[in-house]
């Protein structure tokens, strides 16, 4: 490294800088403020090297304010590839005078980057050349580097990962390890992939007790950089199922009397959880919507819900109360001195009706919107079924107008990618191809007001059951699959738009 004179220096480079009298500066060589430095070039790229070859460059350092600056000691911050060659630069640095300094670069991975880092007590107290470079060398790398197989039931699950040559040159894979009792690995490797060059691991985990497991797969190559291992993370955690899904499966019991609605875990293993407002239609005549005040808007596939039920334990909802789990009557002509059991069918509570409950509070104004309004219910006679891959089902999507004024139900129903739907008993009006390849159909079904009865008879709803046949394909068979929930839509005495949800469909297919 030298020291020089701007303008001199470049005269006879081979001679000592201080020789030519570097304090005799002319006023107009002073380009910036007091202390001003100029580094350049701001960026060295070395470009594509062979591995265990090392190449040089510089840039240069140049004092072109009216003041000496003061260089602390220059260093290297990033990758080890890099480094300062010759003596130290430090030091006072006079006006016009700049410093050659030699950056070496050994190639190490397929991109190597770091920052010389200039520091001194100049205006900009900091200055970076950035060091690009690239090693001619192959480059190992897992796609996704951690697989997560989640089992809801204890059964083995299945996935897999890609190995991946991102590098320039062949990658050679000598052997391959798997670290976890309970994990297995199939493969092609050990094997050669060329640029850019690809091959599937396909894994699988069986759980023996619920928690997780860790495994790791290693494989040996080539690659200068062959630390890196893909985990597999092993989750056996069994869901918090669906009020529709545990009622369907038989895990829930229903029934209410003068004091309330209850909803009763049967004591089975896996937790019970509601996040919604669900309607309840009594066999006899006691039609309520009930949930917690309190509620989150959660999905009880992902996250817990508002209510949660463990094995034997029950919740109560009381009427009308603005703290504890709640019901409200849907039906003003009802009895609820004797004891009565109900039809669920995972429909939720309408939005319009909900507000009534949680904010208005005001069973009077439920009652009024009734009575004032079309107000559908969507749900389904059934939330579970167990399949085989390429089995089918028969589906049932239930539609019903609770309201005592007449109106147009509009109802659709979302088949996911790798399902199909066939054998409809009413033909839908439309169908949509969505991006993920997912058909949603739909239908438009008219239905009459809803007609009340004596106080000890149940209240005589129009309703409709929109029945298909559905058919699981291997890709879309997992463990615990799902269908959307169905919607209904309609327009409300006032031409406003009002919608209502049912519950997923689980299916549990092997």
């Amino acid at each position: 490294m030298r020291i020089c004179v701007l303008l001199s220096c470049s005269l006879l480079p081979l001679v000592a800088c201080s020789d030519y009298g570097m304090n005799d500066i002319e006023e107009g060589d002073v380009v910036g403020g007091e202390r001003q430095l100029l580094v350049e070039p701001e960026v060295i790229d070395f470009g594509l090297r062979t591995v265990g070859d090392t190449i040089t460059d510089t840039f240069t350092i140049t004092s072109v304010g009216a003041t000496t600056v003061e260089l602390e000691p220059l260093h290297i911050s990033g990758s080890g590839t890099f480094t300062l060659l010759g003596d130290s630069v430090e030091g006072p640095l006079a006006p016009g005078e700049f410093v050659e300094v030699e950056v070496a670069y050994t190639p190490a991975t397929p991109e190597d980057e770091a920052d010389a880092v200039v520091e001194s007590n100049a205006e900009a107290s900091q200055i970076y050349v950035e060091l690009l470079g690239e090693g001619e060398m192959p480059d190992l790398v897992y796609d996704p580097q951690q697989v997560v197989l989640q089992s809801w039931d204890g059964n083995p699950v299945y996935g897999s990962f890609l190995v991946r040559n991102e590098g320039l040159v062949d990658l050679v894979v000598e052997s391959w390890v798997l670290q976890g009792e309970n994990f297995t690995a199939e493969t092609d490797l050990p094997g050669t992939l060329g640029p850019g060059e690809e091959t599937e691991v396909d894994v699988s985990w069986t759980p023996v007790s619920e928690g997780e497991e860790l495994g790791y797969f290693w494989a040996s190559s080539n690659d200068p950089d062959g630390s890196e291992v893909a985990t597999l993370q092993g989750i056996f955690e069994p869901p918090c199922l669906g009020l529709h899904e545990a009622h369907t499966r038989g895990l829930v019991d229903m029934y209410g009397n003068v004091s309330g609605i209850y909803v009763e875990h049967l004591g089975e293993d896996q937790d019970v959880c509601i996040d919604r407002w669900y309607v309840y239609i009594s066999e006899d005549t006691q039609d309520a919507g009930a949930g917690d005040p309190a509620f989150l808007e959660s999905d009880v596939y992902g996250e817990e819900g508002s209510i949660e039920l463990s094995d034997g334990s029950s919740v109560f909802f009381e009427p009308a109360s603005a703290t504890q789990p709640a019901w409200w009557c849907v039906e003003e002509t009802q009895t609820t001195d004797t004891a009565h059991s109900f039809d669920f069918t995972g429909a939720q509570v309408p939005p319009m009706l909900l507000d009534r409950m949680l904010d208005d509070r005001n069973q009077d104004l439920v009652w009024s919107d009734i009575s004032d309004n079309p107000v559908m219910i969507v749900g389904r006679t059934r939330g579970w079924a167990s399949m085989v891959a390429g089995g089918s089902t028969a589906m049932e999507v239930e539609v019903i107008n609770i309201g005592r004024i007449a109106g147009v139900a509009h109802v659709s129903e979302t088949v996911p990618a790798g399902m199909e739907a066939y054998n409809f008993g009413v033909e839908p009006h439309d169908e949509a191809v969505g991006e993920d390849g997912s058909i949603t159909y739909s239908w438009e079904i008219s239905l009459e007001a809803a007609q009340d009865t004596g106080i000890t008879s149940q209240t005589v709803y129009d309703s409709q059951i929109l029945g298909y046949t559905l058919e699981v394909g291997d890709e879309a068979c997992t463990a615990r699959a799902r269908t959307p929930e169905p919607v209904v839509s309609w327009i409300d005495a006032s031409d406003n738009a009002q919608s209502a949800a049912g519950s997923p469909f689980i299916i549990e297919c092997w």
